[in-house]
């Protein structure tokens, strides 16, 4: 979904990309093959031996295996940046959004891996926390304690001794937690106990806690508890989950049934489609059997070779295969069949594991007619939200897509998130009058509500970040140009907005010196400050927004200026004051999102000591950015 995404964590999807460069008026091009980093609906971010120029053309060539035929897709590179290897690192503007799925294969195989990291970073941390510990009497009074005790509950010794402990509990778990202590007493257990509470600081914001009770001495009366801080391992759990729910939800997008074999070509896991097996069994009826027992499509021939050959070829060479469309006729004989009669197409993905050896198969069988491998409730559904997306002229699973890939981690990427949603919704918005059907209705108000819960998700999220913004030194410093950082914000606003290129013009000057500090901070200044310009363009005939930068002494000076002017008093005082906002609700289109964005940009101009310098009047704007810098001009 945006142009500048490598300062975030993501899932690497890897795919084979084709870049072709038109070298001169003839067209003549040199054709490379490239790993793509990073690639979503509306932009592609790869790696490329080969310099590059900002604003060139270009197009590429992905050959997914959902495709027949390869696709061309025309971009324009929008960034650039040399690596310590020699190499390139490109950012590249689709022309047109890709209306098109990424096969789960892909997905699964990203999402997997990611999985896999996931549980292991939380198998780890539940294993190397500390616990602090306490001991209480019949009473529940704590009498002793270790000084661990003191720092997780940041009180002071006196604070602590002679208490109860429930004192120390939240209060709405206090009740769950005379349980448990009643519990123990009525079964007198000889083995630990546990139990997940919530514990109270001295800043009075919940701890969430493991608390483990050893069984009690007949010599003693006193009871040993320990405490394990649970919070991160809480959060990381939680994290774990919502990916989960995430890849479901991607799964459901996928019509046709999903096989994840082992590399003996026995089956692991059935999912979607109809198997002729109702409820929990679908699922565990057929784990472990051969496939070749479960249905006859295995030995179906496509491409003059059978799909159990092919199976195999991909279990030593670790290679995707898709298959073309062919017919199934069915199992003979009354025993169940995997699979319903009818036409179908094959995609067959390994998962290779750490040792490059393939761990699993996943294959997945997608109906191509009426009564196919769906039953027929399933294949209605499909036909009907297929329809709809037609009518939307937006592609759904590259929405959820774009979800799973932005695990959104900075104030930046929350913001183009947040674009993002809000170019989604526009969409739903304009072809709202073509619900009438009931159908089409029903699904528009399901994306519709799914568009706002995310934007509620991004919306605390970028609450917290506010709350807690450092306004210390530039966490990642690099150096770089800032007519780039201009430049990037313009491309992600037009992008965002459905500009024309010629609507935000730029007046670059050539010898600007290179600045030192967070480059992902500069770009969200100007992007905050240049939608800032469209809403003040809002009641403007000429909508035209100019940029320049320049050198002032030692200083760099960026301007943005147009023929609108801010007639909010509230934002004034909130990007020059920095007054703090009554509200942080975070919805596109609402004052309140103005105001947010605008008091962070206030945050980032104090962090980065840039002084401000406008004239605000009606028909007449210009904001210039004083920008300070220590190092010395680059050779160009």
């Amino acid at each position: 979904m945006n142009i500048d995404r490598r300062n975030e964590m993501r899932i690497p999807l890897l795919l084979p990309v084709e870049y072709q460069r038109f070298d001169d008026e003839a067209g003549d091009s040199t054709i490379h093959n490239l790993s793509c980093h990073d690639l979503s609906c509306h932009g592609i971010a790869l790696t490329s031996e080969m310099p590059l120029k900002v604003g060139e053309a270009c197009y590429f060539s992905l050959p997914l295996s959902h495709y027949e035929n390869v696709t061309k897709i025309k971009g324009k590179v929008c960034w650039s940046e040399n690596l310590p290897d020699g190499r390139e690192k490109i950012g590249v503007q689709l022309h047109e959004p890709i209306n098109f799925p990424i096969p789960f294969p892909i997905v699964e195989k990203a999402a997997s891996n990611l999985q896999e990291g996931a549980d292991t970073r939380v198998a780890l941390m539940g294993q190397a926390l500390s616990d602090a510990c306490l001991w209480v009497n019949p009473k529940g009074e704590i009498v002793q304690y270790d000084e661990r005790l003191i720092a997780f509950l940041g009180c002071h010794d006196t604070e602590i001794r002679g208490k109860r402990f429930s004192d120390f509990v939240y209060p709405d778990d206090q009740k769950d937690l005379q349980s448990f202590f009643r519990k123990l007493a009525t079964d007198g257990d000889s083995m630990p106990s546990t139990t997940l509470i919530r514990l109270q600081s001295d800043e009075n914001k919940p701890i969430f806690c493991e608390i483990r009770v050893l069984p009690k001495s007949p010599l003693s009366n006193v009871m040993e508890i320990y405490v394990r801080d649970m919070t991160e391992f809480h959060e990381l759990k939680e994290q774990n989950n919502h990916l989960k729910q995430m890849v479901n939800a991607l799964e459901k997008t996928m019509p046709g049934k999903i096989i994840r074999l082992n590399p003996d070509l026995t089956i692991a896991e059935v999912r979607g489609g109809s198997s002729g097996v109702k409820g929990k069994r679908r699922k565990t009826r057929f784990k472990g059997m051969d496939l070749r027992k479960t249905t006859e499509l295995a030995e179906t021939r496509v491409n003059g070779k059978s799909l159990w050959d092919q199976l195999q070829s991909c279990v030593r060479t670790g290679k995707d295969y898709t298959s073309k469309s062919c017919n199934y006729p069915g199992r003979s004989g009354k025993s169940a069949d995997l699979f319903h009669p009818g036409s179908f197409r094959a995609t067959i993905s390994p998962l290779v594991g750490l040792d490059n050896l393939v761990s699993s198969l996943l294959m997945i069988v997608k109906a191509e007619a009426p009564f196919g491998i769906m039953n027929i409730d399933e294949d209605k559904k499909e036909e009907k939200w297929n329809h709809f997306q037609q009518i939307l002229g937006v592609s759904t699973a590259g929405f959820l897509l774009s979800d799973l890939l932005k695990q959104v981690c900075n104030p930046f990427t929350c913001l183009l998130a947040q674009l993002d949603l809000f170019r989604y919704k526009m969409a739903l918005d304009r072809k709202k009058s073509h619900t009438d059907n009931a159908d089409n209705a029903i699904l528009y108000a399901e994306e519709m509500a799914s568009v706002k819960k995310h934007v509620r998700e991004i919306s605390d999220k970028f609450k917290y970040m506010l709350e807690n913004a450092c306004l210390g030194e530039p966490a990642g410093t690099t150096r770089f140009d800032i007519n780039e950082s201009l430049s990037r914000a313009i491309t992600i606003v037009n992008i965002f907005e459905g500009l024309g290129d010629s609507s935000i013009g730029l007046a670059s000057s050539s010898d600007l010196p290179m600045i030192e500090s967070d480059q992902q901070e500069f770009v969200m200044i100007f992007l905050i400050l240049l939608l800032l310009s469209r809403d003040c363009l809002k009641s403007v005939s000429d909508t035209a927004i100019r940029c320049e930068t320049a050198m002032d002494n030692n200083h760099i000076v960026a301007r943005i200026s147009h023929n609108g002017h801010i007639q909010q008093e509230k934002y004034m005082k909130i990007l020059f004051q920095g007054n703090p906002i009554e509200s942080y609700f975070f919805e596109p289109g609402s004052v309140h999102f103005m105001e947010t964005i605008l008091y962070y940009a206030n945050l980032l101009l104090k962090k980065n000591d840039i002084k401000t310098k406008i004239t605000n009047i009606p028909g007449h704007f210009e904001l210039s950015l004083i920008i300070p810098f220590t190092s010395e001009p680059s050779q160009r």
